[in-house]
C-alpha cells in the first residue's frame, strides 16, 4: 500500500475502537478492578476503559520483557482480530474521508458544531451537526463527541457522493 493507505490503516487500528477489539479477545473486562459506581454503570465493556486497560497491558510488559515481546504478542494479536487488515475490514473514518470529498470538490473543510448534550454525566449523549461552507448537512448522535462527528460525517458523506454523481 501506499504511505497514505498504511497511515490510515494504522489510525484505525491504533484508536480506542481498535484497542477495545484487542481487550475483547483477551476478556481484559473480566480481569479489571472497577469502583461499584464503575461496576453498576456496565464499566467492564466501556470502550475507554478496555482501551485503556489494553494499553496499560502493553506498557506492563514492554517495561517487564522490552519492545521485541511487544512486538511479538501485538502481531499475533492483530493477527487473530484482524485476518484480513485492509482499509474495507477496519473502522472507517469518515471525518477524514469527508474532509477528503470537500477539500477535492468545494477548497474547505468540514465543521463540526455541539447541538445539543443530553442525559446524565455518566450517561451523556451528545448531538453533532457537520457544516460544510456554511450548509448544515447533517447531524447525528452518539455516547461521546467524536462518536456523534464520525456518525454525522458518514451522513454527509453519502449525500454528498449521490449528489456529485
Amino acid at each position: 500500500f501506499d504511505e497514505g493507505k498504511l497511515s490510515k490503516m494504522r489510525a484505525s487500528l491504533v484508536n480506542e475502537g481498535g484497542f477495545t477489539s484487542l481487550a475483547i479477545y483477551l476478556k481484559l473486562g473480566e480481569h479489571i478492578f472497577l469502583s461499584n459506581a464503575e461496576e453498576n454503570n456496565s464499566g467492564r465493556t466501556k470502550s475507554s476503559l478496555l482501551s485503556n486497560a489494553f494499553e496499560a497491558l502493553m506498557g506492563a510488559i514492554y517495561l517487564e520483557t522490552g519492545l521485541q515481546k511487544v512486538q511479538e504478542i501485538t502481531i499475533e494479536l492483530l493477527e487473530h482480530v484482524h485476518p484480513d487488515i485492509s482499509l474495507d475490514s477496519l473502522f472507517k473514518d469518515y471525518k477524514t474521508s469527508l474532509q477528503e470529498l470537500t477539500q477535492a470538490h468545494y477548497g474547505t473543510t468540514p465543521e463540526y458544531q455541539l447541538i445539543a448534550a443530553h442525559g446524565p454525566d455518566h450517561k451523556k449523549e451528545f448531538e453533532v451537526a457537520v457544516i460544510i461552507d456554511g450548509k448544515r448537512y447533517a447531524s447525528a448522535q452518539g455516547k461521546s463527541k467524536k462518536q456523534a462527528q464520525q456518525e454525522a460525517a458518514q451522513i454527509a458523506l453519502e449525500m454528498l457522493s449521490k449528489e456529485l454523481k
